[in-house]
C-alpha cells in the first residue's frame, strides 16, 4: 500500500474516531434531533443561509430527505425558510438565534464531554494535539476540503473551562 492511501486510511479512522466518540447521539437525541439534522444545523452556522439542494449535497442525503428535516428543524425554531421572490421553487434555509443559541449550547457540552475523555493527557501531550489538529486543518485546506472549511475557518467554538 502506497503512502498516500495509508495517510487516507488512518484519516478515515480518525474521522470514524470523531464522529463516534466526539458526538455521542445521546446528547443529540436528548435534544430531538438525529446526527443529519445537526449536520445540516452546523452547515448553516457557517454561512447562515443555503438552498435546500446545497444543503443536500453538504450533508450527502437526497433533496427529498433534506425537504424532511428542514421541516423537523423549522418546526422546532432552529431554522426558517426563505423562498426566492423570482423562483418560488428555490427555498433556502436561514438559521435563526435560537437555532444557533442551541448549536453553541450542543457545541458547548460537546467540548466539556471531549475534554473530560482525554484528561489523561498530561500538558507535553495536549499542545501535541492542539499542533498536530493545526497542522491537519492546514494540510486539509490545501485540498477540496478547503473549500468546506473555508467558510468555518474563523468560526469561535467558545472559550473552553478546564477545570
Amino acid at each position: 500500500m502506497e503512502q498516500k492511501e495509508i495517510a487516507v486510511r488512518q484519516l478515515f479512522r480518525l474521522a470514524e474516531l470523531m464522529i463516534t466518540y466526539m458526538w455521542p447521539m445521546q446528547t443529540i437525541k436528548s435534544r430531538g434531533l438525529n446526527r443529519t439534522q445537526l449536520s445540516v444545523l452546523l452547515e448553516l452556522t457557517g454561512q447562515d443561509y443555503q438552498t435546500l439542494t446545497q444543503l443536500a449535497n453538504q450533508v450527502s442525503v437526497t433533496n427529498q430527505s433534506m425537504t424532511a428535516i428542514s421541516s423537523k428543524l423549522v418546526n422546532l425554531g432552529y431554522v426558517e425558510r426563505v423562498y426566492n421572490k423570482d423562483n418560488r421553487r428555490e427555498i433556502t434555509l436561514h438559521i435563526t438565534e435560537q437555532g444557533r443559541a442551541f448549536e453553541e449550547e450542543v457545541i458547548g457540552e460537546e467540548i466539556k464531554y471531549v475534554m473530560d475523555s482525554v484528561c489523561e493527557l498530561n500538558e507535553d501531550e495536549f499542545v501535541l494535539l492542539r499542533e498536530s489538529s493545526e497542522q491537519l486543518y492546514l494540510l486539509l485546506e490545501k485540498t477540496d476540503f478547503g473549500k468546506k472549511l473555508e467558510y468555518k475557518k474563523n468560526r469561535d467554538i467558545g472559550d473552553v473551562n478546564l477545570t
